[in-house]
């Protein structure tokens, strides 16, 4: 009767692990259109590429709503210089990478992951990938970019909900600007 209790309470714990947890199944492909070789990642957390993928990501099934990120190293450290974007998935996937980092990415993690960009802060980076020391901007109102990047921004990594980047230094008659190479303030 003992055995039969425990045996029990053990599979009443799987059946709530099973439909409580928030693990997400990503399904990345060989080739576009969801076809060619698959590689199954059980998310939450950082998991690795399966090592058959590694340098050939060309398409991702995930369920609508999820949010990724991806990186450049297979433990989703290094941050930022590693980190290559993130996706919240909107339909059934991303059918057709070919032309996007999705080549470099040799991890992928739930948005949870850390990007080495404060939370509520923009990353404007000297070189292309996320390189260089970067100059992070905290969310308030409208504030200057800093000069080693000021008007030469590479590349940028927003850890926001909204950005606005503008050439001059006010809010009123700026030109809205869509991204940071030339801009000389971030307006949040």
């Amino acid at each position: 009767m003992e055995n039969m209790v425990l045996t029990l309470v053990k599979v009443v714990f799987v059946v709530y692990l099973a439909v409580y947890s928030e693990a997400v199944n990503v399904t990345i492909f060989s080739q576009k259109d969801f076809n060619g070789q698959k590689c199954d990642i059980i998310l939450p957390g950082c998991k690795p590429v399966c090592s058959k993928l590694v340098g050939n990501v060309v398409s991702l099934k995930a369920p609508k709503g999820t949010c990724l990120k991806f990186f450049a190293s297979v433990d989703c450290k290094g941050t930022p210089s590693t980190y290559r974007g993130a996706y919240t998935v909107d339909a059934e996937g991303m059918p057709d990478l070919k032309g996007t980092p999705a080549s470099e990415w040799k991890a992928i993690g739930d948005c949870s992951q850390p990007i080495g960009i404060p939370d509520n802060s923009v990353g404007l980076f000297p070189d292309k990938k996320f390189k260089g020391a970067p100059c992070v901007v905290q969310v308030a109102g409208c504030k200057p970019m800093c000069e080693n990047v000021a008007a030469k921004s590479k590349s940028l990594i927003t850890n926001v909900g909204w950005l606005q980047i503008l050439r001059n230094k006010g809010l009123y008659g700026h030109e809205n600007l869509g991204h940071p190479t030339g801009r000389k303030r971030i307006c949040f």
